[in-house]
C-alpha cells in the first residue's frame, strides 16, 4: 500500500507471492471507505485473488479503479506531485512575503478561505511523507519542469501587462478543461455553502 507503484511493485515480484499493488487515494477518517477510491494495479494475481481485494474493498463501498503500476504513477504525478507541489509553493510564498495571514482573515473570500485550508492541510501533516511522494515519482521532473514553464510565462505576462495575451491563454485553458469548468463551478457553489454554514 504505496502512493508510487513501479518500485515496489518491482521489489516484490522478486520474492515467490502473488502481487497486487493498492493505493487508497484518501486518509483515515470517521466516515470509512464509502465513495472513496482504491487503486488496484495488479503484478502477479489470478482473477481470484484480484477479485479478492475488489469484492473487500467494494463490501465497504469503496470504488475501486485498476490499472498498471505505470498508468497510475503517471497519473500521481499529475493528482499529487502537481496539485501538491502547487499546494506547497503557495505556503512557501506566504512564508516568504511574510504575510500577516490573521489580516487577510479580515478580507477574504470563502474561496480564499478553502484553498488556504488546502495549504495548511498539506503543512499539518508528515514533510517526509510529501518529500517523498515528491522526488520519487519518476515523471516529477517533467510535470514540475511545464509548472515552472508556464509559472513563468505568465509571470511576463503580467510584468508587461499583457491583456491580450492573458484573455488568450485563459480562452485556450478554458477550452482545454471544458464541461469540467462548469461542472467544478457548480461543485464548488455546492462546497461553498456547506463551508459558510460551518464558519
Amino acid at each position: 500500500i504505496t502512493s508510487l507503484k513501479i518500485f515496489p511493485i518491482e521489489a516484490m515480484l522478486k520474492g515467490k507471492a502473488a502481487v497486487v499493488g493498492l493505493h487508497p487515494m484518501f486518509r483515515p477518517g470517521p466516515s470509512g471507505l464509502k465513495g472513496q477510491t482504491v487503486i488496484m494495479c495488479p503484478a502477479r494475481a489470478t482473477k481470484e485473488q484480484r477479485g479478492f481485494f475488489r469484492k473487500l474493498f467494494e463490501r465497504a463501498e469503496a470504488v475501486v479503479t485498476e490499472m498498471p503500476a505505470e498508468k497510475h504513477d503517471e497519473l500521481m504525478a499529475i493528482i499529487q506531485v502537481l496539485i501538491h507541489f502547487h499546494s506547497m509553493v503557495l505556503g512557501h510564498s506566504l512564508r516568504e512575503l511574510k504575510v500577516n495571514l490573521a489580516e487577510t482573515f479580515r478580507a477574504m473570500s470563502p474561496i480564499y478561505r478553502m484553498q488556504f485550508d488546502v495549504v495548511c492541510r498539506i503543512f499539518a501533516q508528515d514533510p517526509k511523507l510529501y518529500a517523498q511522494i515528491q522526488m520519487l515519482n519518476p515523471q516529477t521532473p517533467k510535470v514540475l519542469r511545464a509548472f515552472l514553464k508556464v509559472t513563468e510565462e505568465m509571470l511576463v505576462v503580467a510584468e508587461q501587462k499583457d491583456f491580450v495575451t492573458f484573455e488568450k491563454k485563459f480562452l485556450e485553458t478554458a477550452e482545454f478543461l471544458g464541461d469540467f469548468s462548469q461542472k467544478a463551478l457548480k461543485e464548488s457553489d455546492k462546497l461553498l455553502q456547506l463551508f459558510q454554514k460551518n464558519v
